[in-house]
This record gives C-alpha cells, structure tokens and sequence, in this order.
C-alpha cells in the first residue's frame, strides 16, 4: 500500500476521532487493523494510536508502506 494512501487514511481517521471523543475509529490497511482513539484531559484532546490491537505511535503506522 502507498504511503499516501496510508497517511490519507490516517488523516481521515484522527478528523472522525476529534469530532467522537472516546469512541474508536477503525480502518483496515492491508491485513492490519489500525485504530484512533482521542480522550480528552485537561481541555485538550489526545489521540492513542493502536495497530492490531497494540498501542504504538504515529509513525509505525506510517511506515506500514515500506
């Protein structure tokens, strides 16, 4: 998969997890399963990213193309 299409994915996920706090959002890339989840502390908003279930961040997601 390209990396644009991983990283308009991604985009598009962080957007919907802004506007649903606490509730995840889930797409498929490939056989893996990546989600976003915001929570919000002290007035600002936090995203956890999760891949196959397993807490990582941004950038392994990105480098799912290489």
């Amino acid at each position: 998969m390209s990396t644009a299409t991983i990283t308009n994915t991604l985009e598009r996920l962080e957007k919907s997890a802004r506007f649903a706090i606490g509730v995840p959002c889930v797409a498929l890339v490939g056989n893996d399963r990546i989600e976003v989840i915001s929570i919000l502390r002290a007035g600002f908003i936090t995203l956890t990213y999760k891949r196959n279930y397993q807490v990582v961040n941004r950038n392994d997601i990105l480098l799912l193309s290489a």
